[in-house]
């Protein structure tokens, strides 16, 4: 009975040494990967501080996020923090329970002109994208997801809207 409990003891600290690395490492691959294939992903430079993940609690934090305007200079978006936390019970339920969603010091620059809006790259690149994948018949089926949003903040935020085609 004892040689189980020792056992058992390794077990639990061998998983909780591996949730730790994961917590460590998975935000520096992500971070890293996000900066260095930006252009890629969205068409456009992103910058990010640092990315932190709690799967205990389990809650994600972003910490001084940026995406530059075309021309690589000019901040499209920023913010300071984004923290989201999620209910994992109900994840395991088959629902998605977002229980926090903190935005503080986000800053969105939207500009429109006579050829269109400041983001209209970001959705070209985007169309673009899934033009190129084989189209899928359309999935008729019924989805029983469940999603669920609450505490939504924006906290000293600033977005803003120009029209330059007058």
């Amino acid at each position: 009975m004892k040689k189980l409990f020792k056992t058992l003891g390794y077990v639990a600290a061998s998983i909780v040494g591996l949730v730790l690395l994961i917590m460590i490492i998975a935000p520096i691959v992500a971070k890293n990967y996000v900066q260095s294939n930006s252009n890629e992903l969205i068409g456009r430079q992103i910058y990010v501080k640092n990315i932190r993940l709690n799967l205990f609690l389990p809650k994600l934090s972003i910490n001084d996020f940026c995406v530059k305007e075309q021309d690589g200079e000019t901040d499209f978006l920023r913010f300071d923090n984004l923290t989201v936390r999620i209910g994992i019970a109900q994840l395991l339920a088959g629902k998605i329970n977002i229980k926090r969603i903190h935005l503080k010091s986000l800053n969105l620059r939207v500009e429109q002109d006579s050829t269109g809006f400041n983001f209209d790259d970001i959705i070209a690149h985007f169309k673009n994208d899934s033009d190129t994948l084989a189209a899928e018949p359309a999935d008729t089926s019924k989805s029983t997801l469940e999603i669920n949003l609450n505490d939504i903040r924006l906290i000293n935020s600033k977005i803003s809207y120009a029209d330059n085609s007058v």
